[in-house]
């Protein structure tokens, strides 16, 4: 890794479980590699493989996370976090995790969909944001401030912060399980 530069990386700023990037196996040559927080994706030689396209998967992480890739999904599960942060310029991202009284939670991709999960019982001032898509949620929603690609809601109280953004690409709000059943089943695909 001397001097390769980070195309990928995830933070955990406190406490919690081990990342999984890919499919979380080593396979030298593919790309995907099994890692640890703070782990940097490094660049790969010619022929070995295409690193251009690095996909981040979280599973049962808990503390304040910071997620960023260039070209690649990122997908976190089973989070137990109040402040949460996911970019990347090509992906989808997908959240499935807990959204925390006064907690901040920003998910942004240029070019991706935005799928995330939030509880039934949150409290939360939602801000969306989308040039070129479509947004859904399972669950009804009384639309606020609302201009022509950007529009924010509130459920509960509205102490918790989260902002969801994709300039190309579809955002769905769903519940906890929800999210992660269709990525599950985006996967199978």
């Amino acid at each position: 890794m001397d001097g390769a530069e980070p195309l990928g990386r995830l933070h955990r700023h406190q406490g919690g479980r081990r990342p999984e990037r890919g499919d979380g196996r080593d396979r030298p040559g593919r790309g995907d590699r099994a890692g640890r927080v703070g782990d940097r994706v490094p660049q790969v030689g010619p022929g070995i493989g295409d690193t251009r396209e690095i996909e981040i998967k979280a599973t049962e992480i808990s503390g304040d996370i910071s997620a960023e890739t260039v070209n690649g999904g990122i997908t976190l599960l089973q989070i137990e976090s109040a402040n949460t942060e996911a970019n990347t310029v090509n992906g989808d991202i997908t959240y499935d995790g807990t959204i925390k009284d006064a907690g901040r939670y920003r998910f942004s991709t240029h070019d991706g969909d935005l799928r995330i999960s939030v509880p039934e019982k949150a409290n939360v001032s939602v801000s969306v944001s989308t040039f070129n898509g479509d947004f859904n949620a399972c669950f009804p929603v009384k639309l606020t401030g609302k201009t022509k690609h950007r529009f924010s809601f509130t459920i509960g109280s509205g102490s918790a912060r989260l902002e969801v953004e994709s300039f190309d690409g579809d955002i769905k709000l769903c519940r906890p399980g929800q999210v992660s059943k269709n990525e599950s089943d985006k996967e199978e695909e």
